[in-house]
């Protein structure tokens, strides 16, 4: 992986693969006072392109984050996943529910 693909630098930037677009958001350790180490924010993706989807599971994963993966809206609400994520990453035009949907 290109080492100024992503960092923490990148705070907020786009990155764009094709017609999928991801905005990174570095997290500062900064209000972390307590002993016990910090959760790791659960990301989950919703992508039906399952060679988008494996690759954007993968690229979270290697930068620290949990991540759950789904390939319509639907399934990520039959997951019972949807209280334990942190971050939402859709296709906004999924076949059935869209991603715009079901950010509502």
């Amino acid at each position: 992986m290109d080492s100024d693909f992503i960092s923490s630098e990148h705070s907020n930037q786009p990155l764009e693969c094709g017609a999928t677009r991801v905005t990174a958001t570095a997290f500062s350790g900064a209000s972390q006072q307590s002993e016990q180490p910090a959760a790791r924010p659960r990301v989950s993706i919703v992508e039906d392109d399952e060679p988008v989807l494996s690759s954007l599971d993968r690229l979270l994963r290697s930068i620290g984050f949990k991540t759950s993966a789904f390939t319509s809206a639907e399934q990520l609400l039959e997951s019972g996943h949807l209280a334990d994520t942190d971050c939402l990453v859709l296709d906004i035009s999924l076949p059935g529910m869209s991603g715009l949907e079901l950010q509502r």
